[in-house]
């Protein structure tokens, strides 16, 4: 039972882990996706103040 147990906690430990690893994967493209936005905005932003009216 102990052993059993002792399993079952090294599971948890090991899909906690990657769970940790996909969350930071995640925020790493979402902080990508969102710099990219960012600078597509600005960009258009400056097209706009530059086009003639």
């Amino acid at each position: 039972m102990r052993d059993a147990l002792d399993e079952h906690a090294e599971l948890i430990d090991d899909i906690t882990y990657n769970a940790d690893k996909q969350n930071t994967a995640m925020d790493k493209v979402m902080a990508r996706v969102a710099f990219v936005l960012n600078s597509n905005s600005t960009r258009a932003h400056q097209t706009d103040e530059s086009a003639p009216d």
